[in-house]
């Protein structure tokens, strides 16, 4: 995943040049495609600086005096990116990412981008999914109203954006699962995607063990950074955040123990609902293929990216036969010797009576997996995947794993959101590709 870094400053106290070159080379470590820094610049307008290539690069290429001219600035946001979608050979893709007078940082993924640019009418001003940030938050009229957008966001995402209509504010929140770890240090707070950072900052220490102020942004909370009205003093509002992501097919939330004798999950369907401000406009849902509706949703959770496991398994099993269920039916994966005394694995799919009917009502044969192949298949196409949110809570732990991803439709197999679009939307399993 990337990594976002940043600090702000309430008084006339800066960071260090090597402090900064510190923070933001520690975010290295989470991304090597491109860097990037967004900051105040001599004539007080928002500066940014961003170049396909790791981080140490682009500190070697800027030189001791434009590192001490970003120490200088009172606020500044950095990144380290790791790709996932859109090519970092585009300078539109990279971060810290601009459009509708906002800048932003983030880490993460954005799952329902597409849906967002689709219902808002706008067109495409860059390929990765962080676009829709300054896109949801370019909705709003005014400051906190455009803050109240970031809800309509699905999957991961922890972000830092600032406002050219307001540039002495910035906000900062977490969706999902992404670390944001923050330290105040010397009136000026910072944070970082690595807690590697702490090491940067501490004001005593214990014999070698160095103390400072640190905490973690919570889970769904944003903060607004702004000017207190006396200098020096930080002023910090807090918000909890209500996500309502919003997509145009269904989604589904899984409730499933890890680690639980059984691997049936419980399903609560969380209905469709359009963003903030556009509620009375009607929004299309979109047919998928030939049909209105996906097949009903019910079985096991059966991670499809971790097909290379189940193979091993069904490999090593003791019986020829292994079977393992999904959403939307189940998966048996059958071992015998041929000749020469070598194993070879066969996989079938079985599924349920409901998805049988909405591949009759789709008028295609489906044979699985025999027939289909890396290439184009007959189902290719044909239904979109189901946007689903894994809640999952930790094994001797406080809290919930979070992860929105996707259900291949027509198999059922379940991956993160990550997984999936490396395959560009091709199951592992079935070899099915889905509509996009």
């Amino acid at each position: 995943m990337c990594g976002i870094a940043g600090f702000y400053s309430w008084d006339h106290r800066r960071p260090t040049p090597e402090t900064v070159r510190r923070l933001w080379g520690i975010q290295e470590s989470r991304g090597r495609d491109a860097a990037g820094v967004a900051f105040v610049g001599t004539d007080s307008t928002i500066r940014l600086i961003k170049r396909k290539g790791p981080v140490h690069t682009l500190l070697r290429d800027l030189g001791d005096a434009k590192i001490a001219e970003i120490a200088a600035s009172p606020r500044a946001l950095f990144h380290a990116r790791a790709s996932t979608k859109g090519s970092e050979n585009d300078a539109e893709n990279n971060h810290p990412v601009t459009w509708g007078g906002w800048t932003v940082t983030h880490n993460g993924n954005v799952n329902n981008d597409d849906a967002l640019f689709k219902v808002y009418k706008t067109e495409r001003f860059a390929a990765v999914d962080t676009a829709a940030i300054p896109l949801v938050l370019a909705q709003g009229k005014t400051y906190l109203e455009s803050l109240q957008y970031v809800g309509v966001l699905a999957g991961g995402v922890s972000a830092a954006a600032w406002g050219t209509h307001e540039p002495e504010k910035i906000a900062l929140w977490r969706l999902g699962h992404n670390d944001v770890h923050l330290y105040y240090h010397e009136g000026i707070l910072y944070w970082s995607s690595s807690d590697m950072a702490g090491r940067i900052f501490f004001t005593h220490r214990i014999g070698t063990i160095p103390m400072g102020l640190s905490g973690k942004l919570e889970v769904n909370r944003l903060l607004v950074l702004a000017p207190g009205e006396t200098p020096g003093v930080p002023n910090i509002r807090t918000f909890e955040i209500t996500p309502r992501p919003y997509s145009d097919s269904r989604i589904v939330t899984i409730t499933h123990v890890v680690g639980s004798s059984s691997l049936r999950p419980t399903y609560t369907t969380t209905p469709t609902t359009p963003p903030p401000g556009i509620l009375d406009l009607k929004v299309e849902t979109k047919g998928v293929g030939p049909l209105l509706h996906v097949p009903s949703i019910k079985g096991f959770l059966l991670r499809g990216h971790e097909h290379e496991a189940l193979c091993r398994m069904a490999f090593a099993a003791k019986s020829p036969y292994m079977t393992v269920e999904t959403m939307l039916g189940s998966w048996t994966f059958h071992r015998e010797e041929v000749a020469g005394g070598a194993n070879s694995l066969t996989r079938t799919f079985k599924p349920f009576k409901g998805t049988r009917k909405f591949w009759k009502r789709a008028n295609v044969a489906v044979v699985l997996p025999a027939i289909l192949t890396e290439g184009r298949g007959p189902l290719d196409g044909l239904a979109k995947a189901h946007l689903i949110t894994v809640r999952e809570p930790l094994n001797n732990q406080k809290g919930v794993w979070i992860e929105t991803g996707y259900g291949c439709p027509w198999c059922g197999a379940w991956y993160i959101a990550r997984y999936w679009d490396q395959r560009a939307g091709r199951c592992a399993l079935c070899r099915v590709q889905s509509e996009k």
